[in-house]
């Protein structure tokens, strides 16, 4: 009975030491408001790479008042209209 007993306790053990160092660290993330490149309408971000920079597209009003969908970059905390 007693060697039973130690062998439960081994796999056991055994098992706690392989269940615990599979632990993974939780990812951390943070939201950023991009802001707008003058328009009412808000931006909405595409894509990001592994520098931080987020690129997508902000409505903004031309001269005739339409609204235009114009791409950005945003980098560095500064948004940039690419002009398209």
């Amino acid at each position: 009975m007693k060697l039973k007993f130690k062998r439960a306790v081994v796999a056991l053990s055994a098992a706690v030491m392989l269940l615990g160092s599979t632990a993974q660290a939780v990812p951390r993330y943070s939201v950023t408001d991009l802001g707008t490149l003058g328009g009412v309408y808000g931006s909405d971000a595409s894509d990001i790479n592994n520098s931080g920079q987020v690129v997508g597209s902000s409505g903004v009003f031309r001269e005739s008042r339409a609204f235009r969908p114009h791409a950005f970059l945003y980098s560095g905390g500064v948004m940039t209209d690419l002009g398209t």
